[in-house]
């Protein structure tokens, strides 16, 4: 019988299921399995979005995602949901210098699309306040990551920084304030898990 990836991710939760009424469940090794999914380059976009969904608390490096995301051999839908993972499990709010880092190295970047966002552009995920700047990363025109930055800071500057620039990596840079998602991540958490059955 073909085991499919569906059908992988499907015997890691019943594993999750059992641990009451069995031995300690090793959740390390459960990770490790959710991972080779989601590195497998024939993975497809649900059982990808699953897998990311199933991992547990953080402790891949954010290289594992960056390393998907700037690999042209994945498909454009693989290396988006990459970048996503990378931001919602190892950004936190600190500032663009500390961004700068936990991205690199980020060639992904250049394929993506960053816009600044103007007051009353329309409905977005962050707040939007006078003296602040917010910004949209579209990766591979896919979905958008919205951040909101301290004080007034032009595209170029956000784009230097996002690319690790020698010239001003050394500077803290704005404080991030917030950060926002524009995709269906949310709308999959809510989703029930029904397991496919294989013919």
């Amino acid at each position: 019988m073909k085991v499919t990836n569906h059908c992988l991710i499907g015997s890691c939760i019943i594993l999750y299921a059992l641990s009451a009424a069995a031995l300690p469940i090793d959740f390390a090794a459960l990770d490790l399995e959710l991972r080779s999914v989601i590195t497998n380059r024939s993975t497809g976009g649900a059982e990808l979005l699953e897998a990311i969904s199933r991992l547990g608390p953080v402790n891949e490096p954010p290289q594992f995602w960056t390393r998907i995301a700037n690999d042209k051999s994945y498909n454009l839908n693989h290396r988006s949901r990459a970048v996503f993972a990378l931001f919602r499990r190892h950004v936190p709010l600190g500032n663009l210098a500390e961004l700068s880092g936990l991205l690199a190295p980020a060639r992904w970047i250049d394929e993506a699309t960053i816009n600044q966002i103007e007051p009353g552009c329309g409905p977005v995920p962050v707040e939007q306040n006078v003296g602040e700047s917010v910004f949209l990363i579209s990766p591979f025109s896919r979905g958008g990551i919205y951040l909101r930055l301290l004080g007034p800071i032009d595209l170029q500057q956000f784009k230097s920084y996002l690319k690790g620039d020698p010239t001003i990596k050394s500077k803290p840079g704005p404080a991030i304030l917030e950060i926002g998602y524009s995709d269906d991540y949310y709308q999959w958490l809510r989703r029930p898990y029904v397991p496919k059955r294989e013919p």
